[in-house]
């Protein structure tokens, strides 16, 4: 019913249900919003795919950062396990040994020599260095003319400190980045000194790639290079580089010719921020009509420090050519299902634009009916039938708005009010006659509270008092006043004179507790005011004053 009220007042206000040709407008009324909400539903699917594929191909990228970082790890304890055998070769070899035990450095470069070229044509060894116990160099067997220097590497000292072998990434003095491997060696249970292998991981860059099918670039921080020794390996290594391309690191490795402008200059952008360590964001760029989208990955060197980053750039070409294909498929489809939606109802609300044109005036007349009728149930709804007053239901809602008050700070007290052997008056006189004295009674506490005061009848013989922003003492004043009212006052049915008195319940409205619990405090306060005799005001609360 109040459905019915509503839609008479919303669609007379429009003109639907007016009279006269106003009511055809309702296809105006609902074609014209339905058109605006297809359109934005096709726009929230466009970016929602948009959004989604975004995700995807970010996504695929952190899956290929770390699958490069995992396969850049495999690839160098591959090597390692790789240079592990050579060295396993080289302790065990008698020339060796003996040269190394005469310190003969001529002899022990003579027989070490062939198998450095042996391995470096088969294995890419780069490095072969002889060591002292004490860390310095005896001999470099890939430059016999550097020795005599003392060797300070992570590999080394780890091997030194663990009597075992190390291996790691490690940046040498020329600046060159390279897999080192360093055993302990010892002849005939004796350490005699340290055997150490190593490789540029140059060679493992191309291999990432053809797995990875990314593009990759290797920068190293400058803090951790000279800049002389720098271009001294470059030279050895019959390598070029820019070490002025960036202010506070080089590129050490690349796949492609040249570094993307792009790159650059997000690179020199965000250099002076926040260096090499730990990139956090996304780079995307183009190189040769590829657009690459790509992110960081920590290069971590044998100590642990974190030297440098590779750059990997993902090709996201097909990803991008299947999110437009998407986006075109999805607006050429949602068009055409909204066109088709769009002309169906515009001729089916053309039928009901007729037929609620015949409907209304019958429609009015039920709906102005009704209407009278819900506000009849809506009163009943809310008070007591007998006396007018607002009956449990609205003194509960009562209720919680006085205890949101009190949680903020505004206390309230509640009575409840029961009359004194009334059951008496209902077997004298009857039950009509007892509910003309509840009649009268309801007048008589009305005349006794103030217009602010929140009086209900709770059912039977039954009364509540709601009295907002009153503390404990007031309420025992207005109680007490209550009470003498009734106790005084007349109340003659149908030649009938009756005495009535009341028993009141004081609870406190504080905020602590809920509704059940206030109503139940003051029905406990009433029935001890019954168990004192009748006609009496009982609080749980002791007085202030």
């Amino acid at each position: 019913m109040k459905f019915l009220s509503q839609m008479k007042s919303s669609l007379g206000d429009k003109g639907i249900f007016q009279t006269g040709g106003k009511g055809r407008n309702i296809r105006k009324r609902i074609l014209v919003p339905l058109a605006f909400v297809l359109v934005f539903l096709l726009a929230i699917s466009v970016i929602s795919v948009y959004w989604l594929q975004s995700w995807y191909v970010k996504r695929n990228v952190e899956i290929c950062l770390k699958e490069v970082q995992k396969l850049l790890s495999t690839e160098l304890d591959e090597d390692a396990e790789l240079l592990s055998s050579q060295i396993d070769t080289l302790e065990d070899n008698k020339n060796l040994q003996d040269a190394w035990q005469a310190k003969d450095r001529d002899k022990l470069l003579s027989y070490a020599m062939p198998i450095f070229e042996e391995m470096r044509s088969q294995h890419q060894v780069t490095h072969f260095y002889f060591v002292d116990p004490d860390g310095v160099c005896f001999l470099r067997v890939h430059k016999p003319k550097r020795y005599g220097d003392k060797i300070d590497r992570f590999t080394l000292d780890t091997a030194k400190r663990e009597e075992a072998q190390a291996h790691g990434i490690e940046i040498g003095p020329l600046g060159t980045f390279a897999l080192r491997v360093v055993r302990p060696w010892k002849i005939d249970g004796e350490l005699v000194g340290y055997i150490e292998l190593g490789e540029e991981i140059d060679h493992i860059t191309p291999k990432l790639k053809e797995i990875i099918g990314a593009e990759m670039f290797f920068v190293i921080n400058k803090k951790y290079l000279d800049r002389n020794q720098w271009n001294e390996g470059l030279e050895t290594m019959g390598q070029t580089g820019e070490w002025d391309l960036f202010s506070k690191f080089v590129v050490v490795d690349q796949t492609t010719k040249s570094i993307p402008s792009q790159l650059r200059d997000y690179l020199e952008k965000h250099q002076s921020d926040i260096g090499l360590e730990h990139f956090s964001s996304t780079v995307e760029v183009s190189i040769r009509k590829k657009r690459l989208l790509g992110g960081f990955v920590p290069l971590i060197d044998a100590g642990s420090r974190d030297v440098g980053e590779i750059i990997v750039l993902h090709d996201i070409r097909e990803e991008g050519a299947l999110l437009r294909t998407i986006l075109i498929i999805l607006v050429i489809s949602g068009s055409a299902v909204g066109l088709s939606l769009f002309t169906f109802l515009y001729f089916c609300l053309g039928r009901i634009e007729k037929d609620i044109q015949v409907a209304q005036s019958g429609l009015m007349l039920e709906i102005e009916k009704r209407k009278e009728q819900e506000k009849q149930l809506a009163h009943l709804a809310t008070h007591d039938a007998l006396t007018g007053l607002p009956n449990r239901r609205a003194l509960e809602e009562a209720l919680k708005r006085a205890m949101s008050r009190a949680r903020r700070g505004t206390e309230s007290t509640l009575l409840f009010l029961d009359v004194d052997n009334f059951k008496p008056i209902n077997d004298a006189a009857g039950h009509i006659s007892g509910d003309k004295v509840l009649i009268t009674l309801t007048r008589v506490l009305q005349e006794s509270l103030r217009t602010e005061d929140f009086l209900a009848r709770t059912g039977g013989d039954e009364f509540a008092i709601l009295l907002e922003q009153t503390d404990i003492d007031q309420a025992q004043d207005i109680a007490e006043r209550t009470r003498q009212s009734v106790e005084e006052g007349t109340f003659a049915v149908n030649g009938h004179e009756f005495q009535v008195s009341i028993s009141i319940g004081i609870a406190l409205v504080d905020g602590e507790q809920d509704i059940w619990e206030s109503m139940s405090n003051a029905d406990d306060a009433m029935y001890r005011a019954k168990k004192r005799g009748h006609n009496q005001v009982c609080s749980l609360y002791p007085a202030k004053k």
